[in-house]
């Protein structure tokens, strides 16, 4: 399993246990704040970058789609970013 398998499952496990135990609607996840210029200088980053052709940004915008679309499943509604 790759990293990022790895995280998703991850990620997606703990906000499947958040949603059984809390039952709000909405959940801020943060990312905004991150910067991803680093993520090109950690070779492991870098390398699944150029694998699926994106630069920094994509890359978050990639990362942001997949969670949003794990909260619709969860009936979270989006707010903004």
């Amino acid at each position: 399993m790759s990293h990022n398998e790895f995280t998703s499952k991850l990620i997606n496990g703990v906000l499947s246990d958040f949603n059984k135990i809390f039952k709000y609607k909405f959940v801020h996840l943060g990312g905004h704040e991150v910067d991803t210029s680093s993520w090109s200088a950690t070779p492991y980053i870098k390398k699944w970058l150029e694998q699926k052709g994106f630069n920094e940004s994509q890359a978050y915008e990639y990362f942001e789609e997949t969670f949003n679309n794990f909260g619709s499943k969860l009936d979270w509604k989006k707010r903004g970013s």
